[in-house]
């Protein structure tokens, strides 16, 4: 990124390209992250990510998946204004849905009410508590014997043995952002076709 002044607005079109890494018909683009203490802020690669998934869905109409670290920092920075829907997830404990509503509330702020709650590690008939601005749930996700095991050894996640449950899970999640489209304007011939 540079050092010294920050370009709010960096041409960024070709990183896709030039980033990538193909997983079969899915293009990959990992973010850094501050690598060390005293490493400074990370305003220089939140504008660079910002500018980069506004180019990918403005200007070329992708569909794009983004996995962003917990918290709201993404958020109080508009990082993810220019998405359709927000998956929330959180791990079955008061702190971590606390953070959850929190994350959800700043979304709707941005105009990001398209959103739906996963829980890690939770039982299917889980109660949640009553916290306001909470996303509607969509799924659990139980806890994977094999994931557990995978991650002593590697950060993958892909090829997991358990496969047929994280399908599973998916069609939930994708049915319950689906259902959260809004209804058409009047006048409009069809709803916004989701990302």
């Amino acid at each position: 990124m540079g050092k010294g002044f920050i370009n709010l607005n960096p041409d960024v079109s070709d990183l896709p390209e030039r980033l990538r890494v193909r997983l079969g018909h899915i293009n990959l683009l990992v973010m850094g992250s501050v690598a060390g203490a005293g490493g400074g802020c990370a305003c220089e690669a939140n504008a660079l990510l910002k500018s980069l998934l506004a180019h990918l869905l403005l200007d070329r109409d992708q569909c794009l998946l983004v996995d962003l670290e917990a918290g709201v920092e993404h958020l109080g920075r508009g990082t993810v204004a220019a998405v359709d829907g927000l998956i929330v997830t959180a791990e079955p404990s008061w702190r971590s849905l606390a953070v959850a509503a929190q994350v959800a509330t700043m979304a709707a702020e941005l105009g990001l009410t398209r959103q739906v709650l996963v829980l890690n590690r939770a039982p299917s008939s889980i109660v949640l508590p009553a916290l306001a601005g909470l996303p509607p749930l969509a799924a659990t996700i139980p806890t994977l014997s094999s994931l557990a095991e995978r991650q002593l050894a590697s950060p993958s996640v892909l090829g997991l043995p358990q496969h047929e449950i994280i399908d599973q899970v998916c069609g939930k999640i994708l049915a319950a952002l689906a259902a959260r489209i809004a209804p058409p304007a009047e006048g409009d011939a069809q709803s916004p076709s989701p990302r």
